[in-house]
């Protein structure tokens, strides 16, 4: 990185407090439309200081369904404008259709939060009663569209700024093949086999981590693979031998090693993506990360050994300068790393709090307790979805 982040102690108390109404005009499934209001940054917010912008909450509804226990946020995706989605965590009472109690399911909740702080929930037309939203954020493209798994149908679809969803690949219904199908052809007559993320390029095309390869839809709606080696279908969606031999913990073989020929390259399952200012594509491929860059090469990048894990790397976000930031972890404790590209070193922001002795925002980056938490960014601002701890929730942090 150019510089370290200036972390500073704040003796700032944020006001965690929500207000909750009912919009009249939204329904979900026949209930009201809850309109939360979070906490918005303070105009002095000091770079390199987390703030709980959301914490998880109580009044949820979950489908038209009131959620009876509530979890931290799982995912959170940042719009250009500063508009984020993030999906909350639920519990839900479930009910046969004489409403006899069936116990209770897990449910998730889509929630949109403007940048002036006001957050609503996000219904979808790939919803189920029975069993919550079965849509997961992913990423986000430059024009405000929202990236998401449709879970029920597995496919890839889309939310304009308008609120419209489309399918951009077509459904893959269970018990369908793991490998990806239609290489070549329109991405909406095209499946996923195994979807794990997907980054969306200055360009208009979206990156997608389908197993152990990574795909392409171009501007014009073609799909195609770019890395990765997708004949390699004896374990679905080209998975082959380097997918196996990288999957203990510890490692037993040397970390796997790119420079040359994207397609041409075994992977191991993709975990994480995000898009660079230069056209190119960082990705985790089980072990390690690589760089994916417009010429159609793969290259690999040297870790700390703390990122030296299979799917240690949760997720991946750029910057405006090219930072690339990786939050990792084996298992709960979260950290956050950063490399500069240029100079090829590491930074760790935060270290996974294993002990559980950080401490709740408002606080310095490296002072805080993050838990099964994965990352986004904007212009000037790193998002930090947060699943439990004392920070369960979004915690944003100003930068630059």
């Amino acid at each position: 990185m150019s510089r370290r982040l200036a972390l500073a102690a704040m003796a700032l108390t944020v006001t965690l407090a929500a207000a909750c109404s009912a919009s009249p005009d939204r329904t979900v499934d026949g209930g009201p439309q809850r309109v939360q209001v979070v906490t918005p940054l303070p105009a002095d917010a000091e770079i390199g200081v987390g703030y709980r912008l959301y914490a998880p909450r109580d009044d949820l509804l979950v489908n038209g369904r009131p959620a009876v226990e509530t979890f931290g946020v799982t995912t959170v995706v940042a719009l250009p404008d500063g508009t984020i989605f993030a999906l909350q965590d639920a519990r839900v009472s479930i009910a046969d259709s004489d409403d006899h109690s069936k116990g209770r399911d897990r449910g998730l909740a889509l929630v949109m939060i403007t940048p002036e702080g006001v957050g609503t929930l996000v219904d979808s037309p790939y919803a189920d009663r029975e069993r919550g939203l079965d849509v997961w954020p992913l990423c986000a493209s430059t024009d405000g569209e929202l990236y998401a798994i449709d879970d029920r149908g597995y496919r890839l679809v889309a939310r304009n700024p308008s609120g419209e969803w489309r399918g951009v690949t077509a459904p893959n219904p269970v018990g369908g093949p793991l490998m990806g199908t239609g290489d070549g052809g329109p991405a909406e007559q095209a499946t996923v086999g195994l979807l794990r993320g997907c980054a969306a390029a200055a360009d208009g095309s979206v990156y997608i981590a389908d197993g152990c390869v990574l795909r392409r839809v171009d501007p014009e709606g073609t799909i195609d693979t770019v890395a990765g080696r997708p004949e390699l279908g004896d374990r679905g969606s080209g998975c082959g031998s380097v997918d196996l031999e990288n999957r203990s913990d510890p490692p037993t073989v040397p970390l796997p090693s790119y420079d040359g020929p994207a397609r041409a390259a075994e992977l191991g399952a993709l975990s994480a993506l995000a898009t660079a200012p230069d056209g190119s594509v960082w990705m985790s491929a089980l072990r390690g990360v690589q760089q994916f860059t417009p010429d159609g090469r793969l290259r690999s990048v040297p870790i700390p050994d703390a990122l030296d894990f299979p799917g240690t790397i949760r997720s991946l976000a750029t910057l405006p300068d090219g930072t690339l930031l990786a939050a990792y972890g084996s298992f709960g404790p979260t950290g956050i790393a950063a490399l500069d590209p240029a100079a090829g070193v590491w930074t760790i922001l935060v270290p996974p709090d294993e002990e559980f002795t950080g401490v709740a925002a408002p606080a310095p980056l490296e002072d805080l307790s993050l838990y099964g938490a994965g990352i986004a960014a904007s212009a000037d601002r790193l998002y930090i979805a947060v699943n439990a701890s004392a920070n369960a929730g979004i915690v944003v942090v100003p930068w630059g």
